[in-house]
């Protein structure tokens, strides 16, 4: 019997977590409050400047090959 009411009460215990924690996984599943004190006009224009520094990275590397290929061949 004792192994009866182990397995009775880890259920139970289990089921009373889980109906507990359903009403506060609703309360919680809206990020309105951190979304809306974000400013996405910013993070639009971080992410443009970022993309930006890496496409200038990529030109100067490019020029940079052109140039030495150019020495090289003279």
């Amino acid at each position: 019997m004792s192994k009866f009411f182990k397995k009775v009460g880890s259920f139970i215990t289990a089921a009373s977590v889980t109906l507990l924690a359903i009403p506060a996984a609703h309360a919680a599943g809206t990020y309105d409050g951190i979304t809306g004190a974000v400013d996405w006009s910013e993070v639009t224009a971080a992410v443009v400047a970022i993309g930006a520094l890496i496409a200038a990275v990529y030109v100067v590397v490019k020029g940079v090959r052109m140039v030495l290929r150019a020495i090289k061949s003279a």
